[in-house]
């Protein structure tokens, strides 16, 4: 079990640390506009990913459903540059 875990923290880890279009919007924003403007596009991102927790663990626990909407949110919301 804890093997699996810490496998789960590394893989999770190496790829939140991992430049994206989105990390690159949000420094050049800060750049131009101040640590200030930027402030709510980070927490935006971080408000859609306690939304897609919150479905995935209490809205649709053990339903058929959950994988389909989870699925759905996931490729809907791709950030573009």
């Amino acid at each position: 079990m804890l093997l699996y875990m810490l496998q789960g923290i590394g893989l999770g880890f190496s790829a939140a640390v991992q430049p994206g279009p989105f990390q690159a919007y949000l420094i050049s924003l800060s750049l131009e506009r101040g640590w200030r403007r930027a402030l709510p596009a980070a927490l935006a991102l971080g408000i859609f990913g306690l939304y897609q927790v919150w479905l995935g663990v209490f809205a649709l626990e053990g339903s058929a459903l959950a994988g389909a909407v989870s699925a759905c949110c996931t490729v809907l919301y791709q950030p573009c540059c």
